[in-house]
């Protein structure tokens, strides 16, 4: 059963209250729009962040458990470590930093292809 328009907009008006949402860009999942066309021939690859420094920060252990969870479910699951990465405002063109940046808009890039939607920061 396919909803109806005015229930497409009845939710989004309650789901999106802020202005600062642009309600075009956030889809509801439908069975149609999850189904792939052409299938995909290799495991989904997932490059996961976390962004303390510190050995026993909760983002760094909830990150390794996700990826612990997400491997067993078979995607390919890469873990970026930030230590070494230099503090924000002291070096502009690190080259970690640079590979990281050119990583994420080529996988923005291959989702927004495939028709999802992405955020690059």
């Amino acid at each position: 059963m396919k909803p109806s328009s005015a229930r497409i907009a009845s939710v989004l008006d309650r789901l999106l209250p802020s202005p600062n949402v642009d309600a075009r860009a956030y889809g509801i999942p439908s069975r149609e729009r999850l189904t792939s066309h052409t299938p995909s021939t290799h495991p989904p690859k997932i490059l996961m962040l976390y962004g303390s420094l510190r050995d026993r920060s909760y983002s760094r252990l909830l990150t390794f458990e996700a990826a612990r969870l997400l491997e067993s479910m078979g995607a390919e699951v890469r873990v970026f470590n930030p230590h070494g990465l230099p503090q924000p405002d002291t070096v502009a063109d690190e080259p970690r930093c640079t590979r990281t940046r050119h990583s994420r808009r080529a996988a923005a890039r291959a989702a927004n292809e495939m028709g999802a939607a992405l955020r690059v920061i």
